[in-house]
C-alpha cells in the first residue's frame, strides 16, 4: 500500500479502524490500551498533517490538542455509547472509532483554515524537530502519569471531572491563567526568542509550574469567592490534574493564535515588499524612459534654436526638477500630496511647452487636503496614461481635471483614443497602484469610464512620518 496516494480522510478512516481493533484485542488480553491508543493517535495526526503541509510548531501543538479532547471525547463518547449497547467491548471499540474519527477531522479542519491563511510551510522544518519529539514524550509521561495514579486510587472515579467543572465554575482563576498565559506568550517571542534553547525550556517550565502551583491552590480553596481549608492530598492532586490539563490546553490555543497572527504580519509585510519592489521597478522604467527623455530633449534642442534661451532654462530647471523628485523618493512608500501635486504641475508644464494648446490641465485641490498622504507618482502616472491613449492635438484639446472631495483625489480625462497599433493598454501602472494603496490602506482604488470621461479615483492616506 503506497501512502502517499492515501488521502487525509482515507488515512483517519484507517486509524479509526485500528483504534478499535487494538481496543478489542488490548481488552482480550486484559491489559490496558492508553499508551497504544496514545501512538496510533499521534501517528494519525502526524500523518495528516504531513498530508497538509503544516509546520511542527502547528503539529505539535495539535498533537497536544488532540490527545487531551481525546481524553475527554472518549471517556464521555463511551458513557453515552454504554446506554445503547450492552457489550463493554462494543461499547469501546465503537467509543474509540468514533473518537478517532472526530479527531481526525478536527485536524484536516484546522489543516484547512491554515492553509486557506496561507500560513503552512510548505514543507516540514526540521529544525523544530526536538519541539516535536519533547511534546511526544511530555505526551506519554502525563498518560504514564495518570495510569499510576489511578492505579494508586490517588484518582476517584469521577474525580477529574468533579475537578474539571470546578476550575470551569471559578471564572476569575481561568480569566487569569488564560490573560497570564497571554503575556508570557508574547514576553516569550519579543523578550526570549534570541535566547539559548535550554534557556526557554527553563523559563516555560517554571512558567506552567507557578501557574499550576497557583491556580490549584485558588481552586482548592475557593478563591477568591470564599477561604476554605486546604481539601485532602489526594483532592488536591486531582484538581493539579485539571489545571495542568487546562494550563497546557491554553498555552498551545494561545501560542498557535499569536503564531497565526505574527506568521500573518510577516506574510502581509512580504506581500507588502514583494509589492513595492515591483513599484519601485516600474519607477525605476520610468525615470530612464527614454520617450519622455528624448522628446523633453527635442523640446530643449527647439527652444535653443529658437533663441528662446529663458524658457530653455526654465525647462531644464523644471526637467531637472522631475528627475530630482523620482530619485529622492524613490525609496518612499507614501509622499505628501503637496509634494505629489508639486511633482505633477512640474511634468505637466513640460508637457504643456511640447502639445502647447493641445493639453490642459485644471487642478482643483483645497488647501486642508494637502496635509495627506499619496504613493509616490501616482498622481503623476494618471495624467501621463492620459497623454499616452489619447490623440492630443489643438483641434481636440485634451483636457485633465485633478480634483480632492470625500479623502480621495481625482484624475479625469475627456477621451479620444488613439488609433495607432502598438497604443493599447497594459495597466500595468495601474495595477501596481491599485496594489500599494490597498497594501497601505486596504481601500482600493476606483475606476470610472462613461465612453467620453475617463476618472480613476485615488483614496488619500493618513499623514505619516516618512524616513
Amino acid at each position: 500500500m503506497n501512502l502517499s496516494k492515501i488521502k487525509p480522510s482515507g488515512v483517519i478512516h484507517i486509524f479509526a479502524l485500528l483504534h478499535a481493533a487494538v481496543t478489542i484485542l488490548c481488552r482480550e488480553a486484559g491489559i490496558g490500551d492508553e499508551l497504544f491508543l496514545t501512538v496510533l493517535t499521534m501517528a494519525m495526526i502526524l500523518l495528516v498533517c504531513l498530508k497538509k503541509n503544516l509546520n511542527l510548531e502547528f503539529t505539535a501543538g495539535i498533537i497536544i490538542i488532540i490527545n487531551v479532547t481525546g481524553y475527554l471525547l472518549g471517556t464521555a463518547g463511551a458513557n453515552l455509547i454504554g446506554m445503547i449497547f450492552s457489550s463493554d467491548l462494543a461499547v469501546h471499540a465503537i467509543s474509540t472509532a468514533f473518537t478517532t474519527e472526530l479527531l481526525g477531522w478536527g485536524t484536516i479542519l484546522v489543516g484547512n483554515i491554515l492553509n486557506r491563511l496561507r500560513l503552512s510551510s510548505g514543507s516540514i522544518r526540521m529544525p523544530h524537530m526536538p519541539w516535536l519529539i519533547a511534546v511526544v514524550l511530555a505526551i506519554f509521561l502525563f498518560r504514564l502519569a495518570i495510569i499510576a495514579l489511578s492505579d494508586m486510587n490517588i484518582l476517584s472515579n469521577g474525580g477529574l471531572y468533579k475537578n474539571l467543572v470546578r476550575l470551569m465554575y471559578n471564572i476569575p482563576v481561568c480569566i487569569i491563567l488564560i490573560c497570564l498565559n497571554i503575556i508570557y506568550v508574547r514576553f516569550a517571542r519579543t523578550r526570549l526568542r534570541q535566547k539559548p534553547e535550554y534557556l526557554r525550556w527553563i523559563t516555560l517550565t517554571s512558567f506552567v509550574v507557578l501557574a499550576v502551583l497557583g491556580a490549584t491552590f485558588a481552586v482548592g480553596i475557593d478563591l477568591p469567592f470564599s477561604i476554605q481549608q486546604l481539601p485532602p492530598v489526594h483532592d488536591l492532586v486531582e484538581t493539579a490534574v485539571v489545571v495542568f490539563i487546562a494550563e497546557i490546553l491554553f498555552y498551545v490555543l494561545i501560542y498557535m493564535a499569536d503564531y497565526v497572527r505574527v506568521t500573518h504580519q510577516d506574510v502581509k509585510a512580504e506581500k507588502m515588499k514583494r509589492h513595492k519592489a515591483q513599484f519601485e521597478y516600474l519607477k525605476l522604467k520610468q525615470q530612464v524612459n527614454p520617450h519622455f527623455l528624448f522628446n523633453s530633449l527635442n523640446v530643449l534642442d527647439c527652444l535653443i534654436c529658437d533663441n528662446k534661451n529663458e524658457d530653455a532654462s526654465l525647462f531644464v530647471h523644471k526637467l531637472a526638477g522631475i528627475y530630482r523628485y523620482m530619485l529622492k523618493n524613490d525609496s518612499l512608500t507614501v509622499i505628501s500630496l503637496r509634494e505629489e501635486m508639486d511633482f505633477t504641475e512640474k511634468y505637466t508644464d513640460l508637457l504643456k511647452v511640447r502639445f502647447e494648446s493641445g493639453f490642459e490641465v485644471n487642478v482643483d485641490v483645497p488647501e486642508s487636503f494637502m496635509s495627506y498622504d499619496v504613493v509616490p507618482c501616482s498622481i503623476q502616472m494618471l495624467v501621463e496614461n492620459a497623454i499616452k491613449h489619447n490623440r492630443v492635438s489643438p483641434d481636440n484639446p485634451l483636457h485633465i481635471n485633478i480634483t480632492a472631495r470625500n479623502s480621495r483625489i481625482i484624475v479625469t480625462n475627456n477621451k479620444y483614443p488613439k488609433v495607432a497599433l502598438g497604443e493599447d493598454s497594459t495597466k500595468v501602472g495601474l495595477n501596481y497602484i491599485r496594489q500599494q494603496y490597498i497594501d497601505l490602506s486596504g481601500n482600493d482604488i476606483e475606476i470610472n469610464d462613461n465612453g467620453t470621461d475617463y476618472s480613476v479615483s485615488l483614496p488619500l492616506l493618513p499623514a505619516q512620518k516618512t524616513s
